[in-house]
């Protein structure tokens, strides 16, 4: 069966105000393209009043873009009258969830047990032989001009500045914990995980996911995306941590060698 994005529910509103009622439910960062609507005579419980059901234009064809109370899982958005639901025997995919300009990144399995692409914010320069050997900003950057004239680099885009701000938290958590803990190059990930109570731990992946995908809250806890440890995954792949952990190993295949008469088969 093919699969289909997220739909929310917006009651009371009508298709000439549709961006208003998008904006008073909280729900701008769900759409990248434009929205979809359908009129409904209720909500997805019976005593709601009528309103639209709305997806994003990439995310489901039109004649999906209906309420079916039957087929369909709902949740309450906190703190909104609105509501987000999916078909419950087709869930979205991550290609699904995806906004239209992916920052690149690494390969991360979240709880749903799909692949998501979570960016890199806070890069690594690596040397073959010694190691991390600094770090790079691998966000997009503004551009201003330096007293003489001349092009600089500026702050991070206003866009990814939450993300740039959860990466450098997360960087200096582990940074901690690898001084704190025993003589290894790699802090145990629960050590990591305590210096961020469980909300902000959550809402720090939760930025992390949503620069590549068109979730928030509402939608992490309605897929079951997050536990506590794709949390951390998400976490480390915005400080480019793979790449250390992919050294890593090349390390210790290589010391293997070196102790043994070379490589097996030699």
């Amino acid at each position: 069966m093919s699969r289909f994005g997220l739909l929310y529910y917006l009651p009371d509103a009508a298709r000439a105000r549709l961006t208003e009622a998008i904006d008073a439910a909280g729900l701008g960062y769900a759409f990248d393209g434009p929205p979809i609507p359908c009129e409904v005579t209720r909500g997805p419980q019976a005593a709601q009043p009528a309103g639209l059901v709305v997806a994003d234009k990439g995310s489901a064809p039109d004649h999906m873009v209906r309420l079916d109370p039957d087929a369909q899982t709902w949740r309450p958005i906190p703190g909104s009258d609105a509501m987000v639901g999916v078909y419950t025997d087709a869930p979205p995919t991550p290609e699904l969830l995806a906004r239209a300009d992916l920052l690149p990144g690494h390969p991360v399995e979240l709880a749903d047990g799909q692949t998501y692409i979570a960016p890199v914010a806070r890069g690594l320069a690596m040397d073959d032989e010694a190691g991390p050997t600094g770090w790079t900003l691998a966000l997009p950057q503004t551009v201003g001009l330096d007293p003489a004239g001349a092009w600089t680099a500026g702050d991070v885009v206003p866009r990814y500045r939450a993300l740039w701000a959860a990466a450098c938290h997360w960087w200096d958590a582990k940074h901690q914990a690898l001084d704190a803990g025993p003589d290894d190059d790699q802090p145990d990930a629960a050590t990591v995980a305590f210096t961020f109570d469980f909300a902000s731990l959550l809402d720090a992946a939760l930025t992390v996911l949503a620069a590549n995908y068109r979730v928030g809250r509402p939608e992490v806890a309605l897929l079951g995306l997050f536990d506590d440890a794709s949390a951390v995954r998400l976490l480390d792949a915005a400080i480019d941590w793979p790449t250390v952990q992919a050294w890593l190993k090349k390390k210790a295949v290589s010391a293997c060698w070196s102790t043994a008469n070379g490589p097996p088969g030699s």
